[in-house]
């Protein structure tokens, strides 16, 4: 949080006066009249009263999401609040609190006074609408990029593009950066964010080891540079969820989408210098990947030897 959360309220701010200035053009603003702002709260309020009050339903879903949020941040959060603590080493992770929470959906074991007439009420997820509305096909997306991803390590395939990604060695380790951070950004906005992601940890991991730099000099930038997924309707559900209404064009989202890619990329890469190494040391190669770097080369030395 001390890393990201600053760099989220740099770009809040910064994309919310940039798209001020694309899509109100400034002097735009000034001619809105008092009556159009009423007009549009009108509607606003309108639409926001035809939701009704929040049904049992409803309260219980976003009682579930904040169980989920809560159980995911204080797995390992540090002191009294570690539950993972309880379990066996590695058998609980991100995924337990997720299923537990998924799977507590499905019974109906409500209070009597929310049946209506001694009819059995149904369960806030029945399984026919989780088969029919959940998409499959993105579970099935995750699912193969985290076996690319672990197929790329075990086969050495991350080891052997990270190898090759260090003609990059010459350039200072902030162009670097940026260099890597933008070309996930570009790749990201055609495939999955996690995907994408989960394929680039080890890659980035391996180059850093092999420059002699922090892993998470380079982890923690592209991980998050993911998430800048804005110009193309493909790039991320919420890109999608917003073309699908027609009002946007593809065009608008890219004349809007590329700059804000390079300014969100600028900030990573300065909050990663700044704040970013003042906390990690990310110029500084810990001890432990020097010790696994120096195994491995003895190891390559003596079987070349041996050979």
């Amino acid at each position: 949080m001390q890393y990201c959360l600053p760099i989220s309220a740099i770009l809040f701010i910064l994309v919310w006066v940039f798209l001020q200035i694309i899509f109100l053009r400034c002097k735009t603003y000034n001619r809105i009249s008092p009556g159009q702002v009423s007009r549009v709260k009108e509607v606003i309020r309108k639409q926001y009263e035809e939701l009704g009050p929040i049904t049992f339903g409803q309260g219980a879903v976003i009682v579930h999401f904040i169980v989920l949020a809560l159980l995911w941040v204080t797995r390992k959060l540090g002191g009294v609040l570690r539950w993972g603590d309880l379990f066996p080493e590695k058998t609980v992770t991100d995924s337990t609190p997720a299923i537990f929470v998924a799977m507590s959906l499905f019974p109906s074991v409500l209070p009597h006074k929310f049946k209506e007439k001694e009819k059995p009420v149904p369960p806030l997820l029945p399984w026919k609408a989780a088969e029919k509305n959940l998409p499959w096909g993105v579970v099935l997306l995750l699912g193969g990029g985290f076996a690319i991803a672990k197929g790329s390590k075990v086969s050495g395939l991350s080891k052997l593009i990270g190898e090759q990604l260090s003609v990059f060695k010459d350039f200072e380790p902030w162009v670097m950066n940026l260099v890597l951070c933008l070309m996930v950004a570009a790749a990201t906005e055609v495939t999955s964010n996690i995907a994408i992601c989960t394929l680039m940890m080890p890659i980035m991991k391996e180059l850093a080891i092999t420059l002699q730099v922090n892993p998470l000099y380079f982890m923690f930038p592209t991980a998050i540079a993911t998430s800048f997924a804005f110009m193309l309707p493909v790039a991320t559900p919420p890109n999608a969820v917003v073309f699908s209404y027609g009002f946007i064009r593809a065009l608008d989202m890219v004349v809007a989408g590329f700059p804000l890619n390079i300014l969100a990329v600028l900030v990573l890469v300065i909050g990663t210098e700044t704040w970013g190494e003042a906390i990690f040391g990310f110029h500084t190669l810990p001890d432990a990947f020097k010790l696994a770097n120096d195994t491995t080369v003895s190891m390559n030395v003596t079987t070349m030897s041996t050979s």
